[in-house]
């Protein structure tokens, strides 16, 4: 049956008909209302007791991902990605960016994503390249460029073999050697 009933006395408003233009009055009845008797409260359950050497091998096994995770980035990692990048552009992000955006003719993507390669792996292959499609997009009397031969003809050219310029981890591990480090 019915838990609890109540009266909901009857009450007025006004508002305004949008259709007929004009201000009106309506009166709702006093209405009866109930309630359904709330449900019975579910047992609580015995807590869950873990033994101290499960909690502790957890915790042990989360702080070794954890340092696994943070040695990984710092150990290389990143050195290892740019290096197969260079080699491999279509293992970059950019780089199979640069091939989709060849692929769907996308040329603002292909030419954001060409100048991004250029920043991590310059080569002069590529800055011809990039000039030749910037000149076909820009000027009206070159011929258009074929995105997706451009993509080909970017991601084969090579960047520049030879010296690098030294990056901060090689300047601190120089430090670390003993070495002398010059800042210019």
């Amino acid at each position: 049956g019915n838990g609890t009933s109540a009266i909901l006395e009857p009450f007025s408003f006004d508002y305004f008909d949008t259709v007929a233009r004009r201000m009106r009055t309506v009166t709702i009845s006093a209405q009866r209302v109930a309630m359904a008797d709330a449900p019975p409260v579910p047992p609580v359950p015995d807590p869950v007791r873990l033994g101290g050497l499960r909690i502790w091998g957890a915790m042990a096994a989360g702080v070794l991902a954890g340092l696994v995770a943070v040695l990984a980035g710092r150990s290389g990692g990143a050195m290892v990605r740019a290096a197969l990048g260079r080699r491999w552009p279509l293992l970059t992000r950019d780089g199979r960016a640069l091939w989709r955006a060849g692929r769907q003719g996308d040329l603002p993507a292909l030419r954001a994503a060409a100048w991004r390669i250029a920043q991590t792996s310059p080569s002069p292959a590529r800055a011809r390249l990039l000039d030749g499609f910037d000149t076909g997009v820009f000027s009206a009397r070159g011929p258009a460029p074929d995105p997706a031969r451009f993509a080909r003809a970017y991601l084969r050219a090579r960047p520049k073999e030879g010296p690098r310029e030294p990056t901060p981890s090689d300047l601190l591990s120089d430090a670390r050697q003993g070495g002398t480090v010059e800042l210019t």
